[in-house]
């Protein structure tokens, strides 16, 4: 009963894509233990920040309760190229990309195509059914 807001979404015959987009600068460390770390400059230190998991998977969720039986896959995708990112292997649930591999992330799993052009266009106008126009508060 509450709104999300969603990066991406890519609509194709493969079912839903959720890009969760994240531009950050600097180094992110994904620990074996699940935390996340991010040193944005040589001078600052480490801190730690929210896995985006959660918020995927929340976004996943809702996707599915308004299209149900509709395949969708979630992608991870750093939008700064020079973000260096270590320990992807640590985050199993989601495939980590940088910015210059969308293209070929986005081919790959819409090469497995399941739905009919007819079917896309009303997941489509599903998913407009559903989208809530941001307001300008005074």
């Amino acid at each position: 009963d509450e709104p999300q807001e969603y990066d991406h979404i890519l609509v194709c015959p493969a079912g839903i894509v959720l890009i969760e987009t994240k531009h950050w600068k600097g180094a992110v460390e994904i620990r074996e233990d699940g935390k996340w770390l991010r040193k944005e400059d040589v001078d600052t230190p480490a801190r730690g920040v929210d896995s985006p998991k959660f918020q995927m998977r929340r976004h996943e969720m809702l996707m599915q309760s308004i299209l149900p039986g509709v395949n969708i896959h979630s992608v991870l995708c750093f939008s700064n190229p020079c973000t260096v990112i270590d320990g992807r292997e640590n985050f199993k649930d989601y495939p980590i990309i940088v910015v210059d591999q969308l293209e070929e992330t986005l081919s790959a799993l819409c090469a497995n195509a399941t739905y009919s052009q007819e079917e896309v266009e009303q997941m489509v106008a599903t998913i407009e059914s559903y989208k809530l126009l941001k307001c300008d508060k005074e």
